[in-house]
């Protein structure tokens, strides 16, 4: 899997406001690094005596669904930002179920930067760039999303998105932060005119109201709780390990298609030095289960302590950390190598 090291991204929406990637400052269009290096760049990058090298991990996906590694540099620090799509099908009564036959893929290597801003068969490039994201980005075709639903029965807070000239759009409300991420509003190939942003990530057991146009019932996503996306992290010269969950930060869903998109990221330290990085899914363990029933109950463990990690507010994840507590049956569940 190839690494892109994006180094900062800015854009001025509208008059008055600033939205940044990745916390950066709004530098004069000479003065900004390329968001997106070549090898042969990169090592120019890296050769600089003004520059220390970025040295992401190594990274192995035990999952079916696509992955994608960025290296980030802000004024958050240098991290390493690990994205994986996962694509579900969702039937009358709104469960979802993922699916390996209509995958929707990753930006690549030979993907123009200049296209980021169009909705095409892999999304909004400019999404799946932006190293870190906060919040989930919501998009909907064939309806609009009326409002999400807390497991425990509270409503979510969502902010309304504004359009810019650029083709992105962001929260410019009263209550907008110092930092507002930016989404180009895409679902697929086409371009949507509404989103929402969520105050923080989806959850498992959200409800997601949809409204549709000439349906009288609302379509109700019930967010499940498999499969759930994690990375498991070894670091050079240490014992350690440590899980970190990846959280959804764009999801966009095809009401015609009865389909939905879930771009999944988690964000890895440089320092601390993470050696390798391995993307695993429960839905996988649960597969195994049927096999060996005699691991549920350190299945169960592991996805507690997975649903007990704080979610991340800034670049890095707080549980991609070697001074966590990992469950003591981790090794029966994840191995080191498959």
């Amino acid at each position: 899997m190839k690494t892109y090291v994006m180094h900062w991204m800015c854009s001025l929406f509208g008059t008055a406001s600033l939205f940044a990637l990745a916390g950066c400052q709004s530098l004069p269009e000479a003065e900004r690094p390329q968001a997106l290096t070549t090898d042969a760049q990169q090592a120019q990058v890296n050769s600089s005596p003004q520059t220390q090298p970025v040295v992401p991990p190594q990274v192995l996906n035990l999952t079916p669904y696509p992955n994608l590694t960025l290296a980030g540099i802000d004024q958050f620090g240098e991290y390493t930002s690990l994205a994986m799509k996962i694509t579900y099908l969702f039937d009358d009564e709104g469960q979802l179920t993922p699916t390996t036959a209509q995958q929707e893929g990753f930006i690549d290597e030979s993907t123009p930067v200049q296209d980021d801003n169009r909705c095409m068969a892999h999304g909004g490039g400019y999404n799946q760039r932006t190293v870190f994201f906060p919040d989930t980005g919501v998009f909907v075709l064939g309806g609009t999303l009326h409002n999400v639903i807390a497991a425990s029965g509270q409503q979510r807070n969502m902010r309304n998105l504004t359009n810019s000239d650029e083709g992105v759009m962001g929260y410019t409300g009263a209550a907008a932060r110092v930092l507002e991420y930016v989404y180009v509003p895409c679902v697929g190939a086409t371009r949507v005119a509404q989103g929402v942003r969520l105050n923080g990530f989806v959850n498992v057991g959200d409800r997601l109201v949809l409204k549709v146009p000439g349906e009288n019932r609302p379509i109700v996503l019930h967010w499940p709780a498999d499969p759930l996306p994690f990375v498991r992290l070894s670091y050079a010269q240490r014992a350690n390990h440590a899980l970190v969950p990846a959280r959804v930060v764009v999801l966009s869903v095809d009401v015609p298609q009865r389909r939905v998109v879930a771009q999944y990221q988690a964000t890895l330290p440089m320092v601390p030095v993470v050696q390798n990085a391995v993307w695993f899914s429960t839905l996988s363990w649960q597969r195994e289960t049927l096999i060996n029933a005699g691991i549920q109950h350190k299945v169960e463990q592991v996805t507690a302590y997975l649903n007990g990690c704080k979610p991340p507010q800034k670049p890095m994840d707080p549980c991609a950390n070697p001074y966590g507590i990992a469950p003591p049956t981790l090794p029966a569940i994840v191995p080191e190598q498959q």
